[in-house]
């Protein structure tokens, strides 16, 4: 072991963690504890009130000044050893073979400890190269730092205490090994309700907190919560300072450097207002570049059951484009959590707000987009405001209020009264009334359902296990108002529009089996088609697949069969088949059997592909057909360039007969496929 230089100092008993109160948790019935620590040396403590005894199969062996200079004792593995003096003749023997603990004693700052854990893990990290080096970080109600420090078959345990220092060192003992000695010794009450995943040894860093004590005190909460993440190699940990507790790492040059910083301190700041409209101003005063306040109320579900008292008790955030702020009212004391630098300690607001035990829906939110576009939502009230900007025109008002509520057996109806203006004018456009089941969020949604370049207005009705309701109101440029779609398109599981092609994905289910998909191709402002339809059935035989082509305004199907469960699970690419768009197909006849199949070919651009491709990468698809069922699908990839021809010819084998090929020319090439290898009538799952 390397030599460590400590002050020394008398110590007296057992470091093993099972309970402040004497009460061991895990270690047996009260009899069975007392004949355990007969057997082993004297009790241990830190501070008066962390006081561990003994159990299981490790004893510790505590050391004067006089027999050695640099260590305080021993804990050594199951060894019935009733000397000290046995104890050191077997130390050396025993670290050999992993089953010695030595234990050292310093009085360290925090600032001295942690030069300390960074200069091992510096030593380690050269000894290891090839493993990686953890290291954990935490605290209890009692204990300032408590440190593990993890290298292969070498770990650490750094326990301070105001600036009492106690190191524990384990050689020669595998992860699982050391983790056992954790779970049996290292469980005191104040460790016990932050869990013993800091003790985990499966590689994960982060410490999982299991629950705030609000009486613990905040400061320490903090401590508790996220105190150790591991950071593109870097291990960042926490420290305290006179004016709050921090996390903070620097990387880069000096011209280049970025700062992670995480802090918790008091703040000098107002959090009582008459009303959240006027805390937007007041937040928006101090912090100029501020496009996000979030406010949410103490406790679960705080939005369906509100009460006038709760306002008492709001978690505000303030976001800007590098940095977050959270503010909270603790035992009368105003305390801000900020964090600025990378992404993973930029949302640390939240990880304080849902820790304290806040509820996660907003009571209040004003936003504002980058091009200027603000909404107000106040899920209390069932009141909402939005300023877009619309089509780089105009900027438009929206004020949402609701007017009336009916009660139903499951859900309530709300009828919302939606006015339109003219923000830069004050002049009122349009009014429309909405139904909705939702009072205590927003079921407003800006977005461009029919891909025109104007944004459009969706409410939603209802979304659950199934599927939802919406009404879409498109604005049409011509009218200079919203109109409202056709019903038919209300009902949902999932949809999506795409802005290129102006098709409408709308998917309907069931169940994880029976379901429709449906795309819908839009034409001018409000007009709209049918281009396919894909319905799939869960029946007693299995599942019926039929896919259905428009065009023209005339059905064609291209597959209609009863698949078997097994097929059906396998072959992900029956869905696929509904998705492309064939540019080119072909009916040929199978010459030994006379059995006719349908090839179509499809080519697929794929955009990341094409970045590593000087621009250029299509994916060439062939779809088989028999009759009425999806056979085979084979991809194409050796020139990722365009087809120029596809088409079906002859071609002589070896044995010098003709044999029909589907034969796809490039510029600079092409490729050719056997009719024989794709047709496949015998299709069974499983086989290539």
């Amino acid at each position: 072991m390397k030599r460590l230089m400590f002050k020394s100092h008398v110590i007296f008993g057992l470091l093993l963690l099972c309970g402040i109160s004497g009460i061991l948790s895990g270690c047996g019935r009260e009899d069975v504890r007392q004949i355990e620590n007969e057997s082993a040396g004297q009790f241990f403590s830190i501070g008066e009130e962390l006081q561990w005894e003994s159990c299981f199969g490790w004893q510790y062996f505590s050391l004067d000044e006089d027999t050695n200079g640099e260590k305080t004792g021993y804990f050594i593995q199951e060894k019935n050893l009733e000397t000290v003096e046995t104890a050191i003749s077997e130390a050396e023997n025993d670290r050999q073979d992993g089953n010695i603990i030595v234990v050292c004693h310093d009085m360290l700052s925090e600032e001295e400890l942690f030069v300390l854990i960074n200069s091992h893990i510096g030593e380690l990290t050269d000894q290891y190269p090839d493993n990686e080096v953890v290291c954990r970080i935490n605290g209890s109600t009692e204990i300032d730092q408590f440190v593990q420090l993890d290298a292969d078959q070498e770990h650490w345990l750094y326990i301070r205490s105001e600036d009492s220092v106690y190191i524990l060192y384990g050689e020669k003992m595998n992860d699982e090994e050391w983790q056992e000695f954790l779970r049996e010794w290292l469980f005191t009450s104040g460790l016990q309700w932050n869990g013993l995943m800091v003790m985990k040894a499966d590689g994960t860093v982060a410490d999982t907190y299991t629950g705030y004590k609000r009486d613990e005190g905040i400061r320490r909460m903090f401590q508790y919560g996220e105190a150790c993440i591991k950071f593109d190699g870097d291990t960042l940990l926490f420290h305290g300072q006179e004016d709050g507790f921090y996390f903070k790492i620097e990387k880069g040059d000096e011209e280049e450097s970025v700062v992670t910083e995480v802090v918790l301190r008091s703040a000098d700041i107002c959090l009582k207002f008459d009303s959240f409209e006027e805390a937007v101003p007041y937040f928006a005063d101090r912090y100029p570049d501020m496009y996000s306040l979030e406010m949410n109320l103490y406790g679960e579900n705080t939005l369906w059951n509100y009460e006038e008292g709760m306002l008492d008790q709001i978690f505000y955030k303030v976001e800007e484009p590098e940095s977050n702020h959270g503010f909270f009212l603790q035992n009368g004391e105003v305390y801000e959590v900020f964090s600025q630098g990378e992404p993973g300690y930029y949302s640390m607001a939240d990880t304080v707000r849902s820790s304290m035990g806040y509820d996660y829906m907003e009571c209040f939110s004003w936003k504002q987009e980058e091009d200027g576009s603000i909404a107000y939502e106040d899920n209390l009230a069932g009141t909402y405001f939005y300023i877009r900007n619309w089509g780089g025109e105009k900027i438009l008002r929206f004020q949402a209020e609701i007017i009336e509520k009916t009660e139903g057996e499951l859900l309530n109806n709300y009828i919302y009264r939606v006015g339109i203006f003219d923000e830069e004018r004050n002049e009122f456009l349009q009014e429309i009334e909405v139904d909705s089941s939702y009072a205590h969020k927003s079921p407003f949604k800006f977005e461009d359902f029919n891909a025109d370049g104007y944004e459009d207005l969706t409410v939603s009705y209802y979304y659950g296990a199934n599927g939802g309701t919406a009404s879409h109101y498109i604005f049409s440029p011509s009218r200079k108002e919203f109109v409202k779609v056709d019903s038919e398109l209300d009902y949902y599981g999932m949809y999506s529009v795409d802005d290129e092609t102006r098709r409408l994905y709308m998917h309907y289910h069931g169940s994880a089996i029976d379901g429709t998909e449906i795309t819908y191709q839009w034409k001018n402002e409000m007009d709209y088609e049918i281009v396919k339809q894909y319905d799939h059935e869960w029946t007693d035989d299995g599942v019926r697949v039929k896919i259905v082509r428009y065009e023209n305004g005339e059905e064609e199907i291209l597959s209609d069969y009863l698949y078997s469960f097994e097929e059906y699970a396998e072959r992900d690419d029956i869905w696929g088949t509904y998705y492309e768009d064939f540019i080119w197909e072909k009916e040929v006849t199978d010459r030994t059997t006379g059995k006719k199949y349908m090839i179509r070919y499809a080519e697929v651009y794929m955009p990341e592909e094409a970045a590593r491709n000087n621009g250029i990468y299509y994916d060439g698809r062939i779809y088989v057909y028999d009759e009425d069922t999806y056979l085979v699908r084979k991809f194409h990839t050796e020139h990722c360039i365009p087809a120029v021809s596809i088409d079906i010819e002859d071609w002589e084998t070896d044995d010098g007969d003709r044999e029909q090929s589907l034969v796809v020319r490039y510029d600079n090439g092409m490729d050719g496929y056997y009719l024989a290898g794709l047709f496949r009538p015998d299709y069974q799952p499983g086989s290539q």
